[in-house]
């Protein structure tokens, strides 16, 4: 099992915390873990959406929808 590792970059309010290729966000209801095969596509992931356009972000549109109903 890997380390969770909380960034100090991440803007995402859903944002919990990340490992290499693992993205971890969530509600007070809700978490998704989001595994990805290869580290530098999660990188990237990370890079652009929990780290700057969250808005834009497929997890983020599931999370606040379901926080909002």
């Amino acid at each position: 099992m890997g380390k969770h590792y909380i960034s100090k970059y991440a803007i995402c309010p859903c944002y919990r915390s990340e490992e290499r290729q693992v993205i971890r966000c969530g509600t007070e209801q809700t978490t998704i873990h989001r595994v990805f095969c290869d580290a530098s596509e999660a990188k990237e992931y990370k890079k652009e959406y929990c780290r700057h356009n969250f808005m834009q972000c497929p997890i983020y549109a599931v999370l606040y929808k379901e926080k909002n109903e």
